[in-house]
């Protein structure tokens, strides 16, 4: 039998506190005011259980198989789920291998890992205390979870090695197909937001101007705690009415990340060393190499994630903040949807990251042929790492703020 639901929630673009309708297949519930997505209120523990298994058994047993094999003369390499965490690392370029390790490695597992052990709490009825602050665990690894933009990555690799070197196809790519399709069907089966009434019930309290919404878990509650600090008494997570410095943090992170957006392009991504000549290609030089080759679907994505996406995000951070400091009500909706889906596409401009890792940890056949990342990749990384994080400070609920500020 599924729990109560919560009868009230708060919006968490808008924060405007509303009673949602009945789950219905086939159907998300949205805000009435802005719009934004609250999930589609249906669980099926049924299936998620036995698809997060076979997920976690696909990841297993994925460490231990090579994605591609290449040959050069009669040399051979392989690469597998932590070739690109190797290739940075050998280098010299610590940050870049530890970013590839968490989206690749740790964020994946963790997650998924932390999800098993909560569904499996929920469908044996024993909920230890700290089984909500897991279930935050997972939800916080969820943005940095980046298999399916890995995958991606690994194909555009062997297109690009292919006049290189030989290339061929193994195993553990069609494991890694089959994990990234797992997850993807884990996320349509199980709505992470209604989720949590599974945990534990909400006690639904009267809305009123001085009631709190928990960010992670959306359960509003009163304010008050006698130390001063509210925790959420669901998930322990510390309350807010708003984002702290939410602003300025914003804007710092987006000054930075325009600041190393031009080096990620100028500079190289990488250096194909092949019998002593050098090649070096940049971001729009690896575009320009699959359209040479004819290759114009992956010239598209690249194109697409490694410039326009970066674009999109820089512009979009600076028109949400600006609309904070110059409010209107006419583009408050439209600007809800821009933060979604700035949110939603901002993982995708790692695809070139991971392809620097690939290629630089698995092509190492000394004067025959070596790939070694350039500094690009490592502002380019930097820029990614600095939008998304700037994504998840910003605290869009300022916008309808200062809108109604000024409507008033």
């Amino acid at each position: 039998m599924e729990p109560a639901e919560s009868r009230f929630v708060a919006c968490r673009a808008c924060a405007e506190i509303q009673a949602l309708p009945p789950p219905k297949a086939g159907y998300d519930r949205k805000c009435r005011r802005c719009g934004e997505t609250m999930g589609s209120g249906l669980v099926h523990l049924d299936l998620a259980f036995p698809i997060l298994l076979a997920a976690v058994i696909a990841f297993i047993v994925l460490l231990s198989l090579p994605l591609q094999r290449i040959e050069l003369h009669g040399r051979h390499a392989e690469s597998g789920l932590s070739t690109a965490v190797s290739g940075f690392f050998h280098y010299g370029m610590s940050p870049m291998a530890l970013f590839a390790f968490v989206c690749i490695v740790f964020a994946p597992m963790g997650r998924a890992v932390a999800l098993l052990f909560v569904i499996a709490c929920v469908q044996t009825g024993h909920r230890p205390k700290y089984v909500a602050r897991v279930y935050r665990f997972s939800e916080t690894l969820r943005p940095w979870t980046m298999l399916d933009v890995f995958l991606v990555a690994a194909l555009i690799s062997m297109t690009k090695l292919r006049d290189l070197v030989r290339v061929e196809m193994t195993p553990g790519l069609w494991v890694l197909i089959g994990l990234v399709w797992c997850l993807t069907l884990f996320d349509s089966v199980l709505d992470r937001h209604r989720f949590w009434d599974f945990l534990e019930e909400p006690a639904d309290i009267t809305p009123h101007a001085n009631a709190i919404s928990c960010l992670f878990c959306n359960l509003l509650q009163e304010p008050g705690a006698p130390d001063g600090i509210a925790h959420c008494r669901r998930c322990g997570a510390v309350l807010h009415r708003r984002k702290p410095d939410s602003v300025q943090i914003t804007w710092a992170l987006l000054l930075s990340g325009i600041i190393l957006y031009f080096p990620s392009n100028l500079y190289p991504v990488f250096t194909i060393v092949s019998l002593g000549h050098r090649n070096t290609f940049t971001i729009i030089g690896g575009v320009r190499q699959l359209l040479t080759s004819e290759d114009w679907p992956l010239a598209v994505i690249i194109f697409v994630a490694s410039i326009v996406v970066p674009l999109v995000k820089l512009i979009g951070l600076a028109w949400l903040l600006i609309s904070i400091r110059y409010p209107s009500v006419r583009y408050l909706r439209a600007n809800t949807q821009l933060h979604r889906v700035i949110e939603m596409i901002g993982r995708w401009s790692a695809t070139d990251v991971f392809v620097a890792g690939l290629l630089s940890g698995l092509v190492m056949f000394d004067k025959l042929a070596t790939v070694v990342p350039g500094p690009g990749v490592l502002a380019f990384g930097s820029v990614v790492v600095l939008t998304m994080v700037a994504t998840m400070t910003f605290d869009q609920r300022l916008l309808w703020d200062v809108a109604e500020t000024k409507r008033e």
